[in-house]
C-alpha cells in the first residue's frame, strides 16, 4: 500500500491552546505539547476521566494526520478528534469527528495516530480523551501536519528496530562490564522509495526536502492500509534530515525516481 508523510507539523508555527475539560498543571504547561523535545511532557488533571484541549492554527491548514507522541496512555482510553474552520466550540460545522484509541500504548510510549482518508482544511482542531483511570495524563507532543501521500509504497528491505540509548564501560584490569540503561530505546526505520514518479519528485516530495531541517520532525507512515494497533505502532516521527549530511533524489527513469531515507524518533 501506499506511503504517506506528514510535514510540516502546525503546531510548531504558532498556536493557541485551551484546555475546555479537565485542567492543566501549572509546572508542566501546554506549551510542551509544541515543544521540539517530546520528554518534555504537559500534563493535565482529567475531569470525570476526560480531558478536552483545542487548538487554534491562527489561519486554515490542511490537517492529514495527527499524531499524540509519548504520552501516559494506557490504551484503554478513547480519542476524538475534531477539526472545524470556523466554530471553536465545535457545536456545528464540524468537518471531522473520529474516534480513534491508543491500542498498543505499552509499545509506542503511549502514541496514537489519527490518519484521515483525505486531508481536511481547518482552522480549529479539538482532542477529547476519554476513559481516563489515571488521576493525570501527561501528553509528550502533539502534532498536527498535512499529508504528501506517495503513489507507491516502501521498497522491501526496509528495517524498523530501536536505536538503544545507554553507556557501557567496562574495568580495564578485570574485563568487568557495567551497564547503564537509557531512559527510553528508540525506534528507528530505515527505507527506500523505489518508485517516485515525476509530479512527486518534481514537486511534492522536492517540496519537503527543499523546506525540511534537522530541527523539524516528519512523521512517515510506511502503509496507509494498517489497522489503528499498527498505525499506532509503525508510524514514526522524528528527524529525516541530520546537520552535515546530503539527502536528495535519484532520477533512475524519465518517469521514475528513487531516494532513501532514515527517520529516528526524538527522546
Amino acid at each position: 500500500m501506499p506511503g504517506v508523510f506528514g510535514f510540516p507539523d502546525w503546531l510548531r508555527k504558532g498556536v493557541a491552546v485551551t484546555v475546555n475539560t479537565g485542567a492543566a498543571v501549572d509546572t508542566m504547561p501546554p506549551e510542551y505539547l509544541y515543544d521540539p523535545q517530546p520528554g518534555l511532557r504537559a500534563r493535565f488533571v482529567p475531569a470525570s476521566g476526560s480531558l478536552a484541549i483545542t487548538f487554534d492554527f491562527g489561519v486554515s491548514r490542511a490537517v492529514g494526520v495527527v499524531v499524540l507522541v509519548n504520552t501516559t496512555m494506557s490504551g484503554a482510553e478513547t480519542v476524538r478528534c475534531y477539526l472545524n474552520d470556523s466554530d471553536p466550540t465545535f457545536t456545528a460545522g464540524n468537518l471531522l469527528n473520529t474516534v480513534r484509541t491508543p491500542v498498543g500504548a505499552d509499545r509506542t510510549r503511549g502514541g496514537c495516530v489519527v490518519l484521515i482518508p483525505a486531508d481536511i482544511t481547518a482552522r480549529y482542531m479539538r482532542l477529547l480523551i476519554a476513559d481516563i483511570a489515571s488521576e493525570v495524563l501527561d501528553i509528550g507532543s502533539v502534532l498536527a501536519m498535512p499529508t504528501l501521500r506517495l503513489q507507491s509504497g516502501q521498497d522491501y528491505g526496509w528495517r524498523e528496530g530501536r536505536f538503544y540509548a545507554g553507556l557501557t564501560d567496562a574495568n580495564p584490569f578485570t574485563g568487568a562490564e557495567f551497564r547503564a540503561d537509557g531512559l527510553v530505546s528508540l525506534r528507528q526505520m530505515d527505507f527506500t522509495l523505489p518508485t517516485i514518479f515525476a509530479a512527486e519528485f518534481a514537486g511534492t516530495l522536492r517540496a519537503l526536502l527543499d523546506d525540511v531541517r534537522p530541527s523539524d520532525d516528519v512523521a512517515w507512515i510506511p502503509d496507509d492500509g494498517l489497522s489503528q494497533a499498527e498505525l499506532n505502532r509503525r508510524v514514526i516521527v522524528g528527524g529525516l534530515v541530520r546537520a552535515g549530511e546530503e539527502f536528495g533524489i535519484t532520477r533512475v527513469s524519465l518517469r521514475t525516481a528513487r531516494a532513501q531515507f532514515t527517520i529516528r524518533e526524538r527522546a
